[in-house]
């Protein structure tokens, strides 16, 4: 996940001051939102649960649609705060896929 690379070190006030930064952030997102197209398709029954999944389709759904409404400083946030432990859960969850 290059959103941590991007981020570690950035604070929201960078980020949103830097439109190139901002840009990969958001596209990063966007990415992470696309994602789970793939855990959907797989069977419910054997599918590990993921709460976040919707939480990324839906903030994939923002930016890439209401893209004027995108607070840069709330996504410096959840990248911060949200996306760290999700990486784990995602490795976690990879390890048991193989």
């Amino acid at each position: 996940m290059h959103i941590i690379s991007f981020t570690t070190g950035k604070s929201s006030d960078d980020i949103a001051e830097d439109l190139i930064l901002q840009s990969a952030v958001e596209r990063q997102f966007e990415i992470l939102g696309e994602a789970p197209n793939a855990y959907q398709r797989m069977d419910r029954a054997s599918r590990p649960k993921l709460e976040e999944v919707s939480a990324a389709i839906a903030m994939k759904n923002l930016i890439a649609h209401e893209y004027c409404v995108v607070d840069v400083r709330t996504l410096a946030q959840i990248a911060h705060d949200d996306i760290p432990p999700l990486k784990t859960k995602l490795e976690i969850l990879l390890k048991g896929l193989h």
